[in-house]
């Protein structure tokens, strides 16, 4: 005598075939980003290499660094592959030409002060390139900086370093421009260049 088999709810199947492909449970979250450890994982990804999705090429050197006195050759190599990733929104490859030790600590100060770690990255960034101060916004009216943290950032289309000049406060250079939005808007900002235990880096506000 053939066996017969229960029905089987159609639910019931698709769980066992779906616990079978391993997609029976809930997706595990991201791990959570541990700033104290690395500061530098909260960044997002660079963007894609997409021609179409992709930021376009940054222009020329001689049109993001207008300065033409004598000026420390290897403060202009830094300058030039700063605004390079500046223009490419690759916001984890310019943090890395921040001074490692007062990035790590500001970052943790944001994040101990109630920032998520991204936006504690984020407010490092544009704070170390003299950018988003009360004066200077960076982020447009009524933008949700917890919910984008890095919309700010992610606005800037060029910078151009207008002049360079020595910092007598630090010994290093000082290095002054603007940045123009996708609005078309124009901000200007400074940042300080000096060398650090680690070598020639931009150094970074604290508090």
């Amino acid at each position: 005598m053939p066996r017969r088999y229960a029905p089987v709810p159609a639910l019931a199947l698709l769980a066992v075939l779906l616990a079978a492909c391993g997609g029976g449970g809930p997706i595990a979250p991201s791990p959570p980003v541990d700033v104290r450890s690395d500061p530098y994982a909260a960044f997002p990804p660079p963007p894609p290499l997409d021609p179409i999705t992709a930021p376009v090429e940054p222009r020329p050197l001689t049109a993001r660094i207008t300065h033409r006195e004598p000026t420390d050759g290897d403060v202009l190599l830094l300058l030039d592959r700063l605004t390079t990733a500046v223009e490419r929104r690759s916001w984890g490859t310019v943090a890395q030409f921040l001074d490692e030790d007062a990035f790590r600590a500001q970052v943790v100060f944001l994040a101990d002060n109630g920032h998520s770690p991204q936006r504690a990255a984020a407010e490092a960034l544009s704070g170390a390139l003299g950018l988003d101060m009360a004066e200077n916004p960076l982020f447009p009216p009524g933008a949700d900086r917890d919910a984008r943290p890095f919309l700010g950032l992610d606005r800037l289309e060029t910078m151009t370093v207008q002049e360079i000049a020595g910092d007598p406060a630090t010994g290093g250079w000082r290095a002054s421009g603007y940045v123009r939005l996708d609005d078309r808007a124009t901000l200007p900002f400074t940042l300080i260049v000096a060398r650090t235990a680690h070598g020639l880096r931009v150094l970074v506000p604290q508090g």
